[in-house]
C-alpha cells in the first residue's frame, strides 16, 4: 500500500475510534438502573474474554509472557488498571447521572494534563504554547468555580485520571495488547469480588447484550486506535481525538438536554482556545520536518 493510501485507511480507522468513543454513552444511557461500579464490572469480564481470543488469533503471547516476567511491568500495569477503572467510574457515573457535559470538559483537558505530567514525569520539552494552554485550563475550571460556585470535580478528576493513565502506560513501555490483557487481568480479582458480594443485573436479556456490549466497545476502538497510529503521524491522531468529547458534548447538548450555563461555556472557551493553540502549534512543528525532510 503507497503512503497516501496508508495514511486514507489511518484516517478511517481513527474515525472509527472516535466515533466508537463519542456515541459509547448511548450504551451506558440505555442501561436505566445498573450501577457504575457493575457496569465496570461487566466492562473487565467480558473485555477480558475477547482479549484472550484476540490474543490467541494474533500468536501474541510470547509478548504477554515478556510483560509477565518483568515485576516493574506488572507493578506500573496494577497502577494503569486501577487508575483507568477510577477514570472509567468517573466517566460512566457522570453519563448515567445526567453529568454527560462534565465529561466532555474532562475529555478536552485530558491531553494538555497528559503533556505537563511528560514534562513533569518524562523531562519533556513544554514549550511557552504548552505552558500557556495549562494556564488556561486552571483559569477555566477557576473560573466555574467562581462563576458556578462549585468545583468540576468529575472534569477535574476524569482528566487527572485519564492522564495519568496514559503516563503509566508510557512508563511501562509494553505492547499495546498485551499490556492491556495483563492490566485486565491484574482487574478480575475486584470484578470477582464485586460479584461474590453484590447482585448484578445480567441476564440473558437486553441488559445483558449491553453489558456484553460494554466490553466490545472497549476492545474494538483500541484495536482501530493502535491500527491508526501506525498509518498517521502523531499531531494528526492527536488533533483526531477531540472529536470524541466533541461528540459527548453534542449528545449532553442536543440529544439529552443537559443545561450547560455560562459558566461552564466560559469554560469551554478557554478549554477550546488552549486546544486551538495546541493544535496550531503541533502542525508547525509538522511542517517545520517536512521541510528538513
Amino acid at each position: 500500500m503507497n503512503p497516501l493510501n496508508e495514511q486514507k485507511a489511518g484516517l478511517i480507522y481513527a474515525l472509527i475510534t472516535m466515533l466508537i468513543w463519542g456515541l459509547t454513552p448511548l450504551v451506558f444511557k440505555l442501561l436505566q438502573g445498573v450501577g457504575a461500579a457493575e457496569i465496570i464490572v461487566f466492562r473487565i469480564l467480558f473485555s477480558l474474554l475477547l482479549l484472550l481470543v484476540f490474543i490467541s488469533l494474533n500468536r501474541q503471547w510470547q509478548s504477554v509472557k515478556t510483560v509477565i516476567g518483568s515485576k516493574r511491568s506488572l507493578l506500573l500495569l496494577l497502577m494503569s488498571g486501577s487508575t483507568i477503572a477510577l477514570a472509567w467510574g468517573i466517566y460512566i457515573y457522570a453519563i448515567i447521572t445526567d453529568r454527560m457535559a462534565d465529561a466532555a470538559l474532562g475529555n478536552f483537558i485530558a491531553p494538555i494534563v497528559q503533556m505537563v505530567l511528560g514534562f513533569w514525569l518524562f523531562g519533556e520539552r513544554l514549550s511557552p504554547v504548552g505552558k500557556t494552554a495549562f494556564v488556561l485550563v486552571i483559569l477555566a475550571v477557576a473560573l466555574e468555580i467562581f462563576l458556578a460556585g462549585n468545583l468540576p470535580w468529575i472534569a477535574v478528576c476524569l482528566a487527572v485520571f485519564t492522564a495519568l493513565y496514559a503516563t503509566l502506560r508510557k512508563k511501562a513501555a509494553v505492547g499495546a495488547m498485551a499490556g492491556l490483557l495483563v492490566e485486565t487481568t491484574l482487574m478480575l480479582p475486584f470484578a470477582l469480588g464485586y460479584l461474590a458480594y453484590y447482585p448484578t443485573h445480567f441476564a440473558f436479556d437486553l441488559t445483558g447484550f449491553l453489558l456484553f456490549l460494554c466490553g466490545v466497545l472497549t476492545l474494538v476502538p483500541l484495536i482501530t486506535f493502535n491500527l491508526a497510529a501506525l498509518r498517521l503521524p502523531l499531531n494528526t491522531l492527536a488533533m483526531l481525538q477531540y472529536l470524541t468529547p466533541s461528540l459527548v458534548l453534542m449528545l449532553a447538548v442536543f440529544v439529552y438536554h443537559e443545561p450547560v450555563g455560562g459558566a461552564k461555556l466560559a469554560a469551554f472557551a478557554l478549554i477550546w482556545l488552549a486546544i486551538f493553540l495546541v493544535s496550531v502549534e503541533g502542525v508547525r512543528k509538522n511542517r517545520r520536518k517536512m521541510v528538513k525532510r
